[in-house]
């Protein structure tokens, strides 16, 4: 599938704790990013499997924690 990826920043070399869908009570990826579109998360996943094509502005984070989705 081929798609047009216009995210707006990339939040890259953070760490996430996510809610699973398995058994498990959180989720951990360790070296991810995270995508943005229109002050909407768009992309979330290990930094390997992010497309290289975004185009968009990435923001190092230095190693951080963040709970993306989670208020």
């Amino acid at each position: 599938m081929t798609y047009a990826l216009s995210w707006d920043r990339v939040f890259t070399d953070v760490h996430l704790i996510t809610v699973a869908s398995d058994d498990s009570d959180w989720g951990i990826i360790r070296n991810a990013a995270v995508a943005v579109s229109k002050e909407k998360i768009a992309w979330v996943g290990a930094a390997a499997d992010m497309p290289n094509d975004h185009g968009a502005e990435e923001i190092g984070c230095g190693g951080v924690w963040m709970t993306p989705g989670l208020i």
